[in-house]
């Protein structure tokens, strides 16, 4: 989809992008996310708009939690 840019990046061209399923999010949604002040509730809250299952929502959450942890330590 693209090559490396650096040690830490990754360039993908646009043509993939314009494709990508982004679903439209209402004001309502938006001023969750707003007030939502960790990752587990932003993936949870991401999981439903895409409309994952509850097993799809958990393990995205447990992936995004060892990410942290990784970052951490």
């Amino acid at each position: 989809a693209g090559g490396g840019l650096g040690e830490a990046g990754f360039r993908y061209k646009k043509a993939f992008f314009e494709n990508l399923p982004i679903p439209r999010i209402d004001k309502q949604q938006i001023q969750s996310f707003e007030k939502s002040n960790n990752d587990e509730e932003i993936s949870i809250q991401l999981g439903k708009i895409y409309g994952f299952s509850p097993n799809e929502i958990d393990f995205i959450a447990r992936k995004v939690d060892e990410l942290n942890e990784e970052d951490k330590g």
